[in-house]
Protein backbone atom coordinates (compact mmCIF):
# COMPACT_ATOMS: atom_id res chain seq x y z
CA UNK A 1 0.00 0.00 0.00
CA UNK A 2 2.82 2.41 0.98
CA UNK A 3 4.45 1.64 -2.65
CA UNK A 4 1.36 2.87 -4.21
CA UNK A 5 1.39 6.56 -2.38
CA UNK A 6 -2.40 6.44 -2.32
CA UNK A 7 -2.30 6.04 -6.23
CA UNK A 8 -5.06 3.54 -7.89
CA UNK A 9 -4.26 1.04 -9.91
CA UNK A 10 -5.65 0.10 -13.36
CA UNK A 11 -4.66 -4.16 -13.39
CA UNK A 12 -4.19 -6.26 -9.93
CA UNK A 13 -3.08 -9.82 -10.75
CA UNK A 14 -3.14 -12.60 -8.23
CA UNK A 15 -1.07 -15.69 -8.30
CA UNK A 16 -1.37 -16.91 -5.02
CA UNK A 17 -1.68 -20.62 -3.68
CA UNK A 18 -1.90 -21.78 -0.42
CA UNK A 19 0.60 -24.30 0.75
CA UNK A 20 -1.14 -27.51 -0.48
CA UNK A 21 -2.23 -30.01 2.02
CA UNK A 22 -3.34 -32.83 -0.89
CA UNK A 23 -7.10 -32.53 0.93
CA UNK A 24 -8.97 -30.98 -2.27
CA UNK A 25 -11.53 -29.48 0.08
CA UNK A 26 -8.91 -28.08 2.37
CA UNK A 27 -6.91 -26.38 -0.25
CA UNK A 28 -10.11 -25.47 -2.02
CA UNK A 29 -11.01 -23.25 1.30
CA UNK A 30 -7.81 -21.92 1.61
CA UNK A 31 -7.46 -20.40 -1.94
CA UNK A 32 -10.95 -18.73 -1.50
CA UNK A 33 -9.72 -17.31 1.91
CA UNK A 34 -6.57 -16.30 -0.52
CA UNK A 35 -8.69 -14.93 -2.85
CA UNK A 36 -10.78 -12.81 -0.35
CA UNK A 37 -7.92 -11.41 0.96
CA UNK A 38 -6.84 -10.26 -2.69
CA UNK A 39 -10.38 -8.79 -3.13
CA UNK A 40 -9.81 -6.61 -0.25
CA UNK A 41 -6.83 -5.16 -1.63
CA UNK A 42 -8.67 -4.51 -5.21
CA UNK A 43 -11.16 -2.96 -3.32
CA UNK A 44 -8.80 -0.36 -1.66
CA UNK A 45 -6.57 0.25 -5.19
CA UNK A 46 -8.29 -0.61 -8.21
CA UNK A 47 -9.63 2.53 -10.12
CA UNK A 48 -12.81 2.58 -11.60
CA UNK A 49 -12.92 0.46 -15.44
CA UNK A 50 -9.94 -1.68 -14.08
CA UNK A 51 -9.35 -5.27 -14.15
CA UNK A 52 -8.33 -8.17 -11.71
CA UNK A 53 -7.24 -11.88 -12.43
CA UNK A 54 -6.98 -14.48 -9.96
CA UNK A 55 -5.67 -17.86 -9.59
CA UNK A 56 -8.06 -19.77 -7.68
CA UNK A 57 -8.64 -23.65 -7.09
CA UNK A 58 -12.42 -24.82 -8.47
CA UNK A 59 -14.50 -26.07 -5.63
CA UNK A 60 -18.11 -25.89 -3.48
CA UNK A 61 -17.33 -22.68 -2.72
CA UNK A 62 -16.53 -21.37 -6.35
CA UNK A 63 -20.00 -20.09 -7.64
CA UNK A 64 -20.54 -18.28 -4.29
CA UNK A 65 -17.00 -16.33 -5.21
CA UNK A 66 -17.84 -16.04 -8.65
CA UNK A 67 -21.12 -14.07 -7.09
CA UNK A 68 -19.29 -12.06 -4.93
CA UNK A 69 -16.99 -10.77 -7.98
CA UNK A 70 -19.91 -9.95 -10.26
CA UNK A 71 -20.66 -7.40 -7.30
CA UNK A 72 -17.89 -6.15 -8.18
CA UNK A 73 -16.87 -6.09 -11.73
CA UNK A 74 -19.33 -6.30 -14.91
CA UNK A 75 -17.55 -8.28 -16.69
CA UNK A 76 -16.39 -12.01 -14.93
CA UNK A 77 -15.12 -14.83 -16.80
CA UNK A 78 -13.61 -18.31 -15.63
CA UNK A 79 -11.00 -19.55 -17.55
CA UNK A 80 -8.68 -22.99 -17.63
CA UNK A 81 -5.78 -22.02 -19.23
CA UNK A 82 -4.38 -25.25 -21.43
CA UNK A 83 -1.66 -25.20 -19.74
CA UNK A 84 -2.80 -26.50 -16.76
CA UNK A 85 -2.91 -29.76 -15.61
CA UNK A 86 -5.73 -31.97 -16.61
CA UNK A 87 -6.14 -33.37 -12.80
CA UNK A 88 -5.38 -29.53 -11.30
CA UNK A 89 -8.43 -27.59 -9.74
CA UNK A 90 -6.54 -24.50 -10.78
CA UNK A 91 -8.41 -21.77 -12.38
CA UNK A 92 -8.71 -18.18 -13.38
CA UNK A 93 -11.06 -15.96 -12.93
CA UNK A 94 -10.69 -12.50 -15.36
CA UNK A 95 -12.65 -9.97 -14.38
CA UNK A 96 -13.07 -6.20 -16.09
CA UNK A 97 -14.94 -2.90 -15.85
CA UNK A 98 -14.80 -2.58 -11.83
CA UNK A 99 -17.66 -0.83 -10.50
CA UNK A 100 -16.10 -0.03 -6.83
CA UNK A 101 -16.11 -1.94 -3.40
CA UNK A 102 -18.78 -3.11 -2.52
CA UNK A 103 -20.68 -3.51 0.87
CA UNK A 104 -18.46 -5.74 2.28
CA UNK A 105 -17.07 -9.65 2.04
CA UNK A 106 -19.52 -11.44 4.48
CA UNK A 107 -22.64 -9.53 3.32
CA UNK A 108 -22.35 -10.42 0.05
CA UNK A 109 -22.11 -14.26 -0.26
CA UNK A 110 -22.78 -15.81 3.55
CA UNK A 111 -21.77 -19.41 2.80
CA UNK A 112 -20.98 -21.74 5.55
CA UNK A 113 -19.15 -19.32 8.41
CA UNK A 114 -17.01 -18.31 4.93
CA UNK A 115 -16.32 -14.97 3.24
CA UNK A 116 -15.95 -13.35 6.12
CA UNK A 117 -14.33 -9.64 6.50
CA UNK A 118 -10.67 -10.63 7.57
CA UNK A 119 -8.62 -8.59 10.22
CA UNK A 120 -5.17 -8.99 7.49
CA UNK A 121 -2.97 -5.46 7.20
CA UNK A 122 -2.17 -5.21 3.73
Amino acid sequence: MRALEGKPVDVVLSDMAPAITGHKLDDHDSSIELSLIASEFVDKVLSAGGWFVIKSFYGPKSSEFVLFLKSRFKLVRTVKPKASRSESSEVYYVCAKFKGPGKGLSGDVPIDGGFQTSKHTL
